[in-house]
């Protein structure tokens, strides 16, 4: 099975308005400020789209640091694909 799953448009609308890369900090991934993050989950959530995981940085100065808080879910710890959106989501969703 195809895990990947096409991105919804306006979700790669808020990535390329609002996204800022880690590279700097030797991290192949993308940063989203706040309000972004949450558009973005909105999006996640009337998709019934699961996010696996997610981290949260801080910016200090010029500079981006993980604070150690973020969340990692995974398929196969539940029995249906909607307890897992919910999961993924952190939050009960209708899919």
């Amino acid at each position: 099975m195809n895990d990947l799953v096409k991105i919804p448009d306006s979700l790669a609308s808020i990535f390329e308005q609002e996204g800022i890369s880690l590279g700097s900090e030797g991290v192949d991934e993308m940063a989203l400020p706040l309000h972004a993050a949450l558009d973005a989950i909105a999006i996640l959530r009337i998709s019934c789209t699961a996010a696996k995981g997610g981290e949260v940085w801080e910016k200090v100065g010029d500079r981006f640091k993980p604070t150690y808080d973020g969340w990692n879910s995974e398929r196969e710890d539940y029995s249906s694909e909607s307890e897992y959106i919910e999961a993924a989501l952190l939050h009960k969703s209708r899919c």
